[in-house]
């Protein structure tokens, strides 16, 4: 996840095109209706999801707005699209390209204990399922 993160991420170098790849993901991202990615910004979990079904990137933010995340989301989106594109090329069935975004309600929590378990309800309430932790750096969970 940190990678996606990077705004100045290279998407022509190698070992960045492997991101996304099945062998990398542990499963072939078109037969994924979701695609969650948690991220872990200013002391705050929001979780961006690649939604294929609707074709949107749906944005969970318990503060409802992204004005303090939305440079993070933007790159992440991005990195995603570009990555996602150059792996999968053109799906039959939709364009990674035209998914937009759109913020989804989260639940609001007010101490940094709870968060963390809140983050994770709402990660699990969506029923899909989440990228292998190879993708994820364990080192920006805070526990």
């Amino acid at each position: 996840m940190e990678k996606l993160m990077n705004p100045m991420l290279n998407h022509s170098d190698p070992a960045n095109q492997l991101i996304l790849q099945e062998s990398n993901v542990g499963f072939s991202l078109l037969n994924a209706s979701l695609v969650n990615m948690p991220v872990f910004n200013e002391k705050q979990w929001i979780l961006i999801i690649a939604n294929f079904r609707a074709k949107f990137f749906d944005i969970m933010n318990p503060y409802y707005s992204g004005d303090t995340f939305l440079p993070t989301i933007s790159v992440v989106i991005y990195n995603f699209k570009v990555l996602f594109a150059a792996t999968y090329g053109n799906s039959s069935s939709f364009n990674i390209g035209n998914f937009e975004s759109r913020f989804v309600p989260a639940p609001k929590v007010n101490f940094s204990m709870t968060q963390e378990f809140s983050f994770f309800s709402m990660l699990a309430s969506t029923k899909v399922s989440v990228w292998r932790v190879s993708l994820i750096s364990t080192s920006k969970f805070p526990f």
